[in-house]
């Protein structure tokens, strides 16, 4: 995956709970305290987001029984027990690319229950970091410095003479 990139959850249920981060490791969502579910029909591992690195693909597991709904591309589908949806992260990380400022692009929506409601709504936000933005904050600084024209040489190393009370004259005159 792009260390260029950054993925993470953000739960649309409730306003009170932070992003979850999504790099290399699996994010399990279901029945928590955590993310505040606590509807039986909701198993407690309900489903499972991870990045297939390989193919660059966002992949969605559904492990528990009752049903969660997919939102992507214009298109939604309806996962059952044991089903998964792939999405390619690539369109998503072209289009972020494009743009000069930093942006971030919703992949899917996902909702952990389907049915007979929606509920849980969760995004997967990607956000790339265009190729123009890639300098470090140190270098931004350094280039800033030199378009104001500041330097901190003329400060420092021009030392006052010493004055040893002869030549009659202030250092300040």
């Amino acid at each position: 995956m792009s260390s260029k990139r950054k993925l993470w959850i953000e739960p649309k249920y409730r306003d009170d709970i932070g992003k979850l981060n999504l790099q290399s490791d699996p994010v399990l969502l279901g029945r928590s305290e955590g993310l505040q579910i606590s509807v039986k029909r909701c198993s407690r591992e309900h489903v499972k987001i991870q990045i297939d690195e390989e193919t660059d693909e966002l992949v969605i597991q559904q492990l528990g029984s009752n049903k969660a709904a997919v939102f992507c591309n214009g298109a939604e589908t309806t996962l059952a027990k044991h089903s998964s949806k792939r999405i390619s992260l690539e369109p998503h990380s072209k289009k972020s690319q494009a743009k000069e400022e930093i942006d971030s692009t919703t992949v899917c929506s996902l909702w952990l229950l389907s049915s007979p409601k929606k509920e849980y709504q969760f995004d997967v936000v990607i956000q790339q970091r265009p190729e123009s933005n890639q300098t470090s904050e140190k270098t931004e600084k350094k280039i800033m410095k030199r378009k104001m024209g500041i330097t901190l040489d003329g400060f420092v190393t021009k030392k006052p003479k010493k004055d040893d009370g002869t030549s009659g004259e202030s250092l300040f005159s």
